[in-house]
């Protein structure tokens, strides 16, 4: 199972309680005890009897919190959709979102206002799908909790256009002098303006066998 710490005894730990009280699965079999002997830690006694656990590992990801490491709550205005950090949304929209929203109550909406006019001043820029993934991860290697920063994300964007430029720029050469090389017959000028055929990208840049996506990938390039 993979959860949240913030929830861990909350729910994860009532879950394992009820579900081993109201229908527990007892080991039995041979291949079962010697699998309890490796896992005895795992294993829930009731009575002298091992018992299997409903979900025996539980995976904790990180806490994902707004920009001043507050936990995200729709009172406070700084709850982040991952589609508005992919699609982009300005700050009027966000905030009727927010006014649609029948779990809040009239001051709490007051207050959520405040909040996104102070966290969002601009609204959420587009930041695309790779840049959300790539900052997630990188948030990942300094500790337990992620406070994202839609500006980090925005910078993040920025790196990835590069990335995408320069192997433009790469392969556009790349698949040019292959062209000249192997394909006299159809000599044409290689222009990043028209997408390479499928055709042609089967032994460019003398790779090993392309998969389908990967040879559309590079035909957009």
């Amino acid at each position: 199972m993979e959860t949240g710490s913030d929830i861990l005894f909350f729910w994860v730990a009532r879950m394992v309680m009820l579900c081993s009280y109201l229908k527990p699965t007892p080991i039995i079999n041979n291949n079962d005890n010697n699998n309890s002997n490796n896992n005895n830690d795992k294993n829930i006694n009731i009575d002298n009897k091992l018992f299997r656990p409903p979900f025996p590992t539980v995976l904790l990801h990180p806490m994902v919190r707004d920009a001043q490491g507050r936990k995200m709550s729709k009172s406070l205005g700084n709850v982040i959709d991952p589609l508005h950090v992919i699609d982009g949304i300005t700050l009027p929209a966000l905030q009727q979102q927010m006014r649609m929203s029948t779990t809040l109550a009239q001051e709490e909406k007051a207050k959520a206002e405040k909040g996104m006019a102070l966290d969002f001043p601009q609204g959420i820029p587009a930041c695309g799908t790779d840049a959300l993934r790539f900052t997630l991860t990188a948030y990942t290697q300094q500790g337990r909790n992620i406070n994202l920063d839609i500006k980090r994300v925005e910078g993040t964007r920025h790196l990835c256009n590069k990335l995408w430029n320069a192997a433009r720029f790469v392969l556009s050469h790349l698949q040019h002098q292959h062209q000249q090389q192997h394909q006299a017959q159809n000599d044409k000028s290689f222009t990043t303006t028209n997408a390479t055929p499928l055709s042609q990208i089967d032994n460019s840049l003398h790779a090993a066998d392309y998969t389908l996506a990967d040879k559309w990938i590079l035909s957009r390039l």
